[in-house]
């Protein structure tokens, strides 16, 4: 994925990604790729600079390259969270029911201790906290392999009919100033949730470095205690997915949409001496006030078309998108029978004039687990 993620950096300062390009900025980072890998991308994104010069264009090339900066920017989101979390000092620590212990005594006061690049040596034995990745519909006890961070193995705890995913761990976070190292651990938590989602149907993710102190018995506990409010945000998100939209117009076609009463503005100055200034000044004042204006009733035209078809939508900051002009920067949880209204709509806002949709996902439901 390093890769990929380089070859985007290279495209969005507009430098033309090589292999020669890609492997200094990937030997500057530490990070190893196999040359058939990179050879493959470069490949990927020739056949899609060649397609985009056809009409009609390749829409399965579009579609997975779509779908690949979708995962990027998935991916990175995570990484970027990941990234804080291991320089944090303690680790997410759930709430639940703590062994009794004297107070006072030298239990109740050790601290916990970051550890410096993972954990190592840890079993059934030696630990002392559980790695949650989810809480999941499944009420019996099975284990999904090694695929845990550093390859834990990783099972579930059931209580009633639901089920905390986890791998045994030592009560520290994961720590470590390797981003590559960093990189890992965020795509196996990931791995970890999506393949949960697949076995169970519905899950609720938690966040990278989430820990319960002590043992199984003690996640059961935790299961137990907010079994009611756990239990409600499944039935919630049963037979649902995340997706993400993000709607973007063309600067110019914006601007050509203006035009018109900047020329108007335009006439009512002309030949009045001393105006240039003064013209000038409401030109951008107007421009500026007519364009915040149409992007907000657009906004709001899509939203209201988008939030017919989904369950629940969360808004998220627009952002600087070169020449366009980012509309709407959505994550929605749709039920798995609506998604083909969604698409339509999606298709009906591409489809007009100087508009693009970026649709992306399916994700397990991050923003809607609260």
């Amino acid at each position: 994925m390093a890769h990929v993620y380089a070859a985007l950096t290279l495209l969005k300062a507009g430098r033309k990604p090589t292999s020669e390009a890609l492997k200094r900025i990937l030997d500057a980072a530490g990070i190893s790729v196999p040359e058939s890998d990179i050879n493959a991308l470069l490949a990927l994104i020739e056949a899609a600079k060649a397609m985009d010069a056809q009409k009609p264009k390749n829409e399965e090339v579009e579609r997975r390259l779509e779908k690949l900066e979708g995962e990027v920017r998935h991916l990175s989101a995570m990484l970027e969270e990941a990234v804080k979390a291991t320089q944090s000092m303690q680790p997410t620590v759930l709430t639940h029911e703590k062994p009794a212990v004297k107070e006072g005594s030298e239990e109740d006061e050790k601290p916990l201790k970051p550890s410096q690049g993972g954990q190592t040596g840890a079993s059934e034995q030696a630990s002392e906290a559980r790695y949650v990745y989810c809480v999941a519909y499944n009420g019996g006890r099975s284990t999904l392999g090694g695929i845990g961070l550093d390859g834990c193995e990783v099972y579930t705890i059931p209580y009633r009919d639901i089920c905390a995913v986890v791998h045994a761990c030592r009560p520290e976070p994961y720590k470590s100033d390797e981003r590559k190292t960093v990189e890992g651990w965020v795509a196996a938590h990931e791995e970890v949730v999506e393949k949960a989602l697949d076995l169970y149907g519905a899950v609720a993710p938690v966040t990278f470095n989430t820990l319960v102190n002590g043992g199984d018995s003690q996640v059961e506990e935790w299961l137990k205690k907010e079994y009611s409010r756990l239990k409600t945000l499944l039935e919630k998100l049963q037979g649902k997915d995340e997706y993400g939209i993000q709607i973007f117009l063309n600067g110019s076609s914006l601007k050509e949409e203006l035009e018109k009463e900047l020329a108007e503005l335009s006439r009512e100055l002309e030949g009045k001496p001393g105006t240039a200034y003064f013209y000038r000044q409401r030109a951008e004042k107007t421009l500026k006030d007519k364009m915040e204006a149409r992007v907000k009733a657009l906004f709001e035209e899509f939203y209201t078309a988008i939030r017919a078809c989904v369950e629940d939508i969360h808004v998220g900051k627009v952002k600087e998108s070169g020449g366009e002009i980012m509309i709407a920067n959505l994550s929605v949880l749709v039920k798995r029978e609506k998604l083909e209204r969604l698409k339509k709509t999606l298709e009906d806002i591409s489809g007009r004039k100087g508009f693009r949709v970026r649709f992306t996902g399916p994700w397990p439901p991050y923003s809607f687990v609260g």
